[in-house]
């Protein structure tokens, strides 16, 4: 019997934001489809947390979206704050929760910048690796516009990081 291999995605939304127009549904539809089609046999369900500066008041989850408790889309927008130290923490922290939640081979993928050089940020997620867990990076290149992009999120993650194996695929 196989087990079904759910998804969860952290998203920091200040370094890689969102596209603007999207609904939450629609961003989470595209997501969930495309780990979906991918290489890695997702079979069960796609979780979503995007972390916000919440005292930016022009950014596109301004409004209900940081205090509403229930999405239908299954987006969780979180307060992270400006500080990528506060908001790194934050996500870690959330990882090692969900975690207890879904079992290996569920597949973990941080959205973020610079996280490599971030040096306790990585370890944990290559000991998370070591432990069964499908761990990737998407990291943003200096041309990502995802509020132009036809085939975002696609081109986002056309270039993975993979912290088992410590190298790009």
């Amino acid at each position: 019997m196989m087990k079904r291999s759910h998804s969860g995605v952290f998203w920091d939304a200040v370094r890689c934001p969102l596209p603007r127009g999207m609904s939450p549904d629609e961003i989470h539809k595209r997501i969930e489809l495309y780990l979906h089609e991918g290489e890695e046999d997702i079979t069960g369900q796609t979780y979503i947390w995007v972390y916000v500066d919440e005292t930016d008041k022009e950014g596109p989850w301004v409004g209900s979206y940081l205090t509403d408790k229930t999405w239908e889309s299954r987006i969780y927008f979180l307060p992270g704050g400006a500080d990528r130290y506060k908001r790194r923490c934050r996500m870690l922290t959330d990882i090692l929760l969900w975690r207890r939640d879904f079992h290996p081979p569920s597949l973990l993928l941080v959205v973020s910048d610079k996280v490599k050089n971030d040096f306790l940020f990585s370890y944990r997620l290559t000991m998370i690796a070591r432990t069964a867990y499908r761990v990737f990076l998407a990291a943003p290149d200096e041309n990502y516009q995802p509020d132009t992009d036809a085939r975002w999120p696609e081109s986002l993650f056309v270039r993975l990081f993979s912290f088992a194996d410590g190298k790009y695929c």
